[in-house]
């Protein structure tokens, strides 16, 4: 290179240097560079915010939307169990008045009886031959024209008998027909007498009064007679009815609850993959199909027939205050533990009220046959017999029996004694009672990419947790059943809203200790008691069972027992990748997405 070439060379840098031309260009392209940079820093951003937002709404609505159809499940399934416990108390209460000897048109000189008169059919003609031969002494007295003689229809209606007996029916009805055989038999001794009276002369005014005693006696046993045989008629009537809710509503109710666990998982599961669709995103619910399900499963008394082998339901000493078991005490057999099974808890309720207008009608209409005794006694033992014919299976199928659904954990007989309602054992009730909605997209366009990188290959995730829970209280009794005791302690059935049995929340069975009736209330009132009684056969007053279902649904923030349980759950699609990767402490501030 010539030093002339060399010179001018240094000649352009010195000029290069020394002049200011063309700074602000310089300048203006570091500057859009950076802003550059911070928009599209910026507009990446704000696609993730808006996609979160998006992405945990969608999550929330399916969270929220799905585990609404398991509270509309719960509610539908403890509804079924009062309809089934209303039912099945009609089915009671028709069958205590004749009894299957009444259903089926068997007379009661077959078999055995139902009675407690004539359990043995032969008391029953023994006392027909009692009767017509008292008859037959006062038809005879007549025909000295001392006394008028017995009339002869009012004694075939109570006779009843050609040969063989034409009572077909057996429990009130019998016991109550055998009371007023004898009182008629009474009656036609009571003529007898009369006439022996009335043929001495100094005794004559006493065997006139006897003998209108006596007459006026055989009429009110004929009207009382009559109304019986109205009763049997009634119940004649009703007997299709009866069948129809025993044969028909009662297992189509029974199969309807069964139906709902296979269903409301189901219809839970698509609500939430619908209103992932509507917002743009693929939605689901935590547990993962087969596990999703409502937290019930068959009364365990009703299968087992039996108390659950386990030391920690051990009874405790009774309240101090006088709850001492009156009677003494028996094995908890099936009879016993039947009394505490939840289609027992559910049906004997409606049993105590429904029964008492009837009880009313013949208190006022039969007093001589002791109906309203024998009515009560019959409803009482028919609650036993029937709730335990109705709860035996006929195989494994569930529907083959009316044992009722109860919430899962529970083991009998008493309620709010759960593990779940434990805290230290809130996992259990984790599994039982919440539920996750999972919310997942495709992670946006990176801009500015490979500047900017992609950090979410797998897509966005976002969860959100709702409980399952009852509105109503959740008090556990302060005593416990003791199933080995004729009297069941506590009396009222337990204040609990977790239950399939949502009776009107409220007892004061705590203050009051055994006592059915609070101190101060009125004869026969139970003035601030809500709950039902627990007990089948007690001189209890006639309540309306007043039922308040309120299972309910919320936001709670998500549990590190259940965010674990997803990580390693088995999801399906992009679900599983992305599970896998929450992390094994998730901050608070995390816990609710």
């Amino acid at each position: 290179m010539t030093i002339s070439a060399l010179q001018y060379i240094q000649t352009l840098f010195r000029r290069f240097h020394e002049s200011e031309g063309g700074m602000m260009s310089i300048a203006n392209a570091v500057c859009v560079l950076l802003a550059t940079l911070l928009i599209t820093a910026s507009l990446n951003n704000m696609q993730i915010a808006n996609r979160t937002v998006e992405r945990q709404n969608a999550a929330d609505a399916a969270a929220l939307s799905g585990t609404v159809w398991m509270a509309r499940g719960m509610n539908s399934v403890t509804a079924t169990n009062h309809l089934m416990g209303e039912m099945l108390s009609l089915v009671i209460l028709h069958e205590a008045i004749g009894g299957k000897k009444q259903e089926n048109k068997i007379s009661a000189d077959s078999g055995t009886n139902h009675s407690k008169l004539a359990e043995d059919p032969g008391r029953l003609k023994r006392q027909d031959n009692e009767l017509q031969l008292a008859y037959l002494a006062a038809l005879a007295a007549s025909q000295t024209g001392l006394i008028k003689a017995p009339d002869e229809d009012i004694f075939k209606r109570v006779y009843q008998r050609d040969g063989e007996s034409q009572i077909l029916a057996e429990a009130t009805l019998l016991d109550s027909k055998m009371n007023l055989k004898k009182w008629l038999t009474r009656a036609y001794q009571g003529l007898v007498v009369a006439a022996a009276l009335k043929a001495i002369p100094y005794t004559r005014p006493a065997g006139e009064a006897l003998e209108q005693a006596m007459h006026l006696l055989e009429q009110k046993i004929n009207q009382e007679y009559r109304t019986l045989q109205a009763l049997h008629g009634i119940a004649d009537e009703l007997l299709a009815t009866k069948i129809m809710l025993r044969d028909e509503m009662l297992p189509l109710a029974k199969k309807r609850t069964t139906d709902l666990l296979h269903l409301i998982p189901l219809l839970a599961r698509q609500t939430a993959q619908t209103i992932g669709e509507k917002n743009g995103v693929m939605a689901d619910l935590f547990p993962e199909p087969g596990q999703l399900q409502l937290p019930l499963q068959i009364d365990p008394l009703s299968i087992n027939h039996q108390l659950p082998n386990n030391p920690n339901l051990e009874v405790p000493e009774p309240n101090p205050n006088g709850c001492d078991c009156p009677s003494e005490t028996t094995a908890p057999t099936w009879d016993q533990v039947s009394k505490m099974t939840q289609l027992a808890r559910a049906s004997f309720p409606w049993v105590n009220y429904h029964r008492q207008p009837v009880l009313d009608a013949l208190a006022a209409t039969c007093q001589l046959a002791d109906a309203k005794e024998f009515y009560f006694h019959w409803s009482n033992g028919y609650s036993k017999m029937i709730v335990q014919e109705q709860q035996e299976p006929k195989g494994d199928d569930p529907n083959s029996h009316l044992g009722l659904y109860v919430l899962k954990g529970y083991e009998g007989p008493d309620k709010g004694y759960e593990l779940w309602n434990l805290p230290e054992h809130s996992d259990i009730a984790d599994n039982y009672f919440t539920f996750i909605g999972m919310a997942w997209q495709e992670a946006p366009t990176v801009v500015g990419s490979p500047i900017f990188q992609q950090l979410h290959p797998d897509g966005m995730f976002s969860w959100s947790m709702t409980m399952l829970y009852n509105g109503n209280e959740q008090q556990r009794a302060q005593h416990r059943i003791d199933p080995t005791c004729k009297r069941i302690v506590p009396i009222r059935q337990a204040n609990v809203g977790m239950d399939t049995l949502n009776w009107f929340p409220g007892s004061r069975q705590t203050e009051n200790g055994c006592e059915y009736r609070p101190e101060g209330s009125a004869e026969g009132s139970a003035e601030g008691e809500n709950r039902p009684f627990e007990l089948l056969g007690i001189g209890i007053p006639s309540e309306y069972p007043r039922i308040q279902v309120n299972w309910q649904v919320k936001l709670v923030p998500t549990t590190a027992h259940r965010l674990n349980q997803l990580r390693a759950s088995q999801l399906d699609g992009p679900f599983s990748a992305i599970a896998s990767k929450i992390v094994d402490n998730v901050p608070s501030t995390m816990t609710t997405h």
